[in-house]
C-alpha cells in the first residue's frame, strides 16, 4: 500500500506540471469554469440493479483540488474517511509554469517537496525530497498529448546499494477525451503489481464525469471502487 500511495503523488504532481496551458482544461481535462472539485472513493455495491457507492473507502485518494479563476490550479488536499485533512499540496510557478510542488500536513508544516529538474513536450524528469531535502525517489514521465503515457520511478534511501534500489514502471491509456482509463504498475522484472481500469459512467451538465466504476485485474466484470465528483463552478 506504501507504494501505491506513492504512486498518487507522483502522478498528481507530475500530470500537472507537464504543461504551460490552462491547468484546468488541458491537464485536468475539465469543462466548464471549475472552481473545485470533490472526488471519493466508495466500495462498490450492487443495489436495484446498478452499481452504487458503499461504504467510503480507508484508503489513499479521496480528495479536493481546487483552481484560481484563470484556471490554473492552486491546491490539492487528500482526505481521510471523515473528510479531515491529511495532506495539503501546493504548487510553485515560475514565469507561469509549475517547478515545483509543496507538501503539507493538516497543521501546515513542510513534509518535502516534488523538483522538476528537465523539461520538454515530451518527456520530464522529477525528483522528490523529504523536509531535510533527501531525495527519496526519482523518475521521468513520458508525454504524449498533455498526458502520461509512462513513468519509471526509482525508490531512493540511504540504505539499499544503487543497483538494487527498487524500479517501479507505469502505463496509462486515455480516452478520446483525455479521460484516463487504465493504468498499470510493474516492477523491474516484469511482474505486475496491480492494474486498473476505469468506466466513466455519469456527467453533469458541463460534461464533466460525476461517476466513475473502478475495475481491478482479478474481476473486469464486477467493480472494486466506485468514484464520484462534485463540482463547484465560478
Amino acid at each position: 500500500m506504501r507504494i501505491k500511495k506513492y504512486i498518487l503523488f507522483t502522478l498528481f504532481g507530475i500530470c500537472i506540471s507537464c504543461s504551460n496551458k490552462t491547468d484546468r482544461s488541458t491537464i485536468f481535462g475539465l469543462e466548464g469554469n471549475v472552481k473545485t472539485y470533490t472526488e471519493l472513493y466508495y466500495q462498490a455495491a450492487h443495489k436495484f440493479g446498478e452499481w452504487q457507492q458503499g461504504k467510503l473507502s480507508e484508503e489513499f485518494g479521496n480528495m479536493k483540488v481546487s483552481f484560481e479563476r484563470t484556471g490554473n490550479y492552486e491546491s490539492l488536499e487528500f482526505l481521510d474517511a471523515d473528510h479531515n485533512l491529511t495532506e495539503k499540496m501546493i504548487p510553485v510557478r515560475e514565469k507561469g509554469e509549475i517547478i515545483e510542488e509543496l507538501r503539507y500536513n493538516p497543521e501546515g508544516e513542510l513534509m518535502g517537496k516534488m523538483e522538476l529538474t528537465f523539461r520538454s513536450d515530451t518527456k520530464i524528469k522529477f525528483k522528490n525530497l523529504d523536509v531535510k531535502d533527501g531525495i527519496t525517489s526519482k523518475g521521468i514521465s513520458f508525454i504524449e498529448n498533455d498526458r502520461i503515457i509512462r513513468q519509471e520511478i526509482i525508490l531512493l534511501d540511504s540504505y539499499t546499494p544503487s543497483d538494487k534500489r527498487p524500479k517501479i514502471f507505469l502505463d496509462f491509456e486515455y480516452d478520446s477525451k483525455g479521460r484516463i482509463i487504465s493504468q498499470k504498475q510493474t516492477d523491474q522484472d516484469g511482474n505486475v503489481d496491480y492494474q486498473y481500469t476505469f468506466k466513466h459512467v455519469e456527467f453533469d451538465e458541463h460534461n464533466n464525469w460525476t461517476k466513475r466504476l473502478d475495475y481491478d485485474e482479478k474481476d473486469t466484470e464486477n467493480p472494486k471502487k466506485v468514484v464520484t465528483r462534485v463540482y463547484e463552478y465560478y
